[in-house]
C-alpha cells in the first residue's frame, strides 16, 4: 500500500502504480491499494495507468472520526 505520496510530488503516484503493476505482473504482489488518500489524491491515482486496479483506500472512520465526506468520496469514486 501506498501509505501517503511524498510531498510535492517527489515520485509521481503514476510512477509508483506503475512500479505496483510490474510486481503484480511478475507475481511478486496479488493486490495493491493506498493509505489515508484525500479525495483529489485518490482520484489522481485512479485517472493514472493501473489505477483501476487499486483495491482499497484505506481510512480512519471510528465513533470519534466520521470521516464522512471521505467516505463518501470514496464509495461514490468506486462506484
Amino acid at each position: 500500500m501506498i501509505h501517503w505520496p511524498l510531498p510535492k510530488d517527489a515520485v509521481p503516484i503514476a510512477e509508483t502504480l506503475a512500479a505496483f503493476q510490474e510486481a503484480q505482473k511478475l507475481e511478486l504482489i496479488r493486490h495493491y491499494g493506498v493509505s489515508n488518500f484525500t479525495a483529489l489524491l485518490l482520484e489522481e491515482a485512479l485517472k493514472a495507468s493501473g489505477g483501476r486496479e487499486i483495491v482499497t483506500n484505506q481510512i480512519e472512520v471510528s465513533p470519534f472520526l466520521a470521516n464522512r465526506a471521505l467516505a463518501d468520496a470514496t464509495h461514490s469514486t468506486w462506484a
